[in-house]
C-alpha cells in the first residue's frame, strides 16, 4: 500500500521537480515554438544562466518529446518522430517479409526495445546518451538486412559433415577409402590411379 501511495501521489520532491521543469518546458515551446531556445540550453535557463555550470550538472526536463520542444521547437521535434517512426515500421515490415526465423525473433525484440524506449523518454531525458542511438544504428541496420533478404548471406548456417564410424575389422583399406569420401583435401592429394594394398 506504501509503494502504491507513493507511485501515485505526485508531492514528493522527485515528482515536483518533474512537473516544474515540464511545465517550464511547455512555456518556453509557446514562447518559441519554431526553433527552440538552442540545443541543450534548457539546463541553463532552469538555473538562470550562471557563469559556471552547477557541481550536479545541468536540470534536464526529465521527458524527452518536452525537451526537444523547448530545446529545437517544431523544426527539430519533428524530424525526430518521423525518424522514430521510420525505425518502427522497418521493424514491423522486417517481421513480416522476412523468412528467417532467427531474424523474426531479433527484430521483435527491437521493436519491442523501441516501444520501451519511447515510453521511457516520457520520464527521462536520454538526448546526449550516444549509446541509444547506436542502438537506433542496429536496429536499423539488421531490419534493412531482414527486408532484403540477405540475413542468411550475413549468418549462414555451415552444415559441418561428421565422418562415420568405421569399425576396427574393415581394415586398413576400407578405413582410408572411406576417409578419403569424406575429406576432399586428403583425396585431392592422391592420385587418381593410387591405390594401396590392403
Amino acid at each position: 500500500q506504501a509503494a502504491l501511495k507513493h507511485t501515485v501521489e505526485t508531492t514528493d520532491w522527485s515528482s515536483f521537480e518533474r512537473l516544474n521543469s515540464g511545465g517550464l518546458a511547455l512555456d518556453l515551446f509557446r514562447e518559441n515554438p519554431i526553433k527552440g531556445i538552442g540545443l541543450g540550453q534548457f539546463g541553463p535557463y532552469f538555473a538562470n544562466f550562471p557563469s559556471e555550470a552547477p557541481e550536479t550538472g545541468w536540470q534536464t526536463v526529465n521527458n524527452e518529446s518536452l525537451e526537444l520542444l523547448a530545446e529545437t521547437g517544431i523544426l527539430g521535434f519533428v524530424p525526430i518522430l518521423l525518424f522514430y517512426i521510420y525505425l518502427i515500421f522497418n521493424q514491423i515490415l522486417a517481421i513480416k517479409r522476412s523468412k528467417n526465423e532467427f531474424a523474426q525473433k531479433l527484430n521483435i525484440g527491437f521493436l519491442v526495445a523501441l516501444i520501451g524506449i519511447a515510453v521511457q523518454w516520457q520520464f527521462f531525458s536520454t538526448l546526449y546518451i550516444i549509446y541509444i542511438f547506436a542502438f537506433f544504428a542496429l536496429a536499423l541496420s539488421f531490419a534493412q538486412i531482414s527486408i532484403k533478404e540477405n540475413f542468411d548471406s550475413l549468418f549462414p548456417l555451415r552444415v559441418i559433415p561428421v565422418p562415420p564410424v568405421i569399425p576396427a575389422k574393415a581394415g586398413i583399406h576400407a578405413q582410408d577409402k572411406l576417409r578419403q569420401e569424406c575429406s576432399p583435401s586428403l583425396r585431392a592429394k592422391r592420385g587418381p590411379d593410387e591405390v594401396e594394398d590392403p
